[in-house]
């Protein structure tokens, strides 16, 4: 399954482009240097390390990854950035440390990522202790049972720590970026919190619009009555989600095509979807701000089903209302439009099963 980050751009939309002088040392040789940003991605010519890109942000900031691969193996890091002028200077065994110097908004995803830059190595050792006797044949429980009260101390010291940067910051382009990590957060006061700290120059930004559905909308649970939303049609006509409930079942899916997971689980939901046409309406919210990416959608998913999407992507109020963790995720509803099943783990091996008994 894929987990989902949330990414949200947030600003104005680009005047400019983004220009980066690069100089990383100890890079491998022959390992292949990207830049992606906006789903594009741009190879790096890079002599003894040194790169110069120039790309242009169409909505800025937004997140820019770097990565370096050779073979199969695979290091990234990311920076806040827009059209800006800005240099990247380090060392590629420090690379998730690397900071983009010179720019307005990096700083702020920089020093966030210092404050939590020890609790997370010590997170990461013992998560590495873990999987090592995982892999010897111990029990993942049994594995971190020595280990568990530390690693829950140091999650929730993770999580404080995380909570009082975005509060601090929320009136901030990469604070308001970091309103979709808080989704799942267990104490829900902190949404209200957050909330009332905005500026009324931001009460209309997509971030924050989408922080005041998780105020608004509870998590729903088994039995609970489906949470409404107008999507767009492939022809990007307005839809509503109550239109699809006239006496069947319901399944909700949110993927994206570029999720490997979704691109294994679309074949087979598809020739579910065929094979129970007569009880079952299969809807697609695609994940994708952009009709092209809806269309790839669309080609691995043929024309079984409904697809539906969102021009603000990630940063819908739909996407906060159903609590989407990751992709694929579904959720099958009555012909009364409750709640059966949340399928949060992605496509289950019984999927077929499950769906079936459910739907009797």
């Amino acid at each position: 399954m894929m987990l989902i980050a949330l990414f949200f751009s947030v600003g104005i939309m680009a005047q400019d482009k983004l220009h980066i002088t690069g100089k990383i040392t100890g890079i491998p040789k022959e390992a292949k240097l990207m830049l992606s940003y906006d789903k594009k991605e741009i190879e790096l010519k890079a002599i003894d390390g040194v790169f110069v890109v120039e790309a242009e942000i169409v909505k800025a900031p937004t997140p820019v990854y770097l990565s370096i691969m050779k073979g199969d193996d695979y290091e990234y890091t990311s920076f806040f950035l827009g059209n800006e002028t800005v240099t990247i200077d380090g060392r590629f065994d420090d690379l998730k440390s690397l900071q983009a110097k010179g720019s307005r908004y990096d700083t702020l995803r920089y020093e966030s990522e210092i404050l939590t830059r020890e609790l997370r190595t010590e997170r990461q050792t013992i998560e590495s202790k873990v999987s090592k006797e995982v892999d010897s044949g111990m029990s993942y429980d049994n594995a971190m049972a020595p280990y568990k009260v530390e690693y829950l101390r140091i999650e929730q010291k993770i999580k404080d720590l995380d909570y009082e940067f975005l509060k601090k910051n929320i009136n901030t382009d990469y604070g308001r970026y970091l309103v979709g990590f808080i989704m799942h957060d267990t104490n829900t006061n902190h949404y209200k919190e957050l909330y009332d700290l905005v500026d009324s120059q931001y009460q209309n930004t997509d971030p924050i619009v989408f922080l005041k559905a998780l105020i608004d909308n509870k998590v729903l649970v088994k039995g609970g009555s489906y949470y409404d939303f107008t999507a767009l049609d492939m022809n990007e006509k307005e839809v509503t989600f109550s239109d699809y409930f006239k006496g069947k079942y319901v399944l909700l899916d949110f993927s994206s095509p570029y999720c490997y997971f979704c691109q294994q689980a679309v074949p087979i939901t598809s020739k579910l979807a065929k094979a129970l046409e007569d009880k079952l309406v299969y809807v697609t919210y695609c994940i994708e701000n952009d009709l092209h990416s809806v269309e790839k959608y669309r080609g691995l998913k043929g024309d079984h089903g409904v697809i539906v999407w969102d021009k603000r992507g990630m940063q819908s109020p739909t996407i906060a209302k159903y609590r989407m963790s990751g992709t694929p995720y579904y959720a099958l509803f009555n012909l009364e439009g409750r709640l059966l099943k949340i399928f949060d783990k992605g496509l289950e091996e019984d999927f077929e099963e499950q769906l079936r008994a459910l739907m009797k």
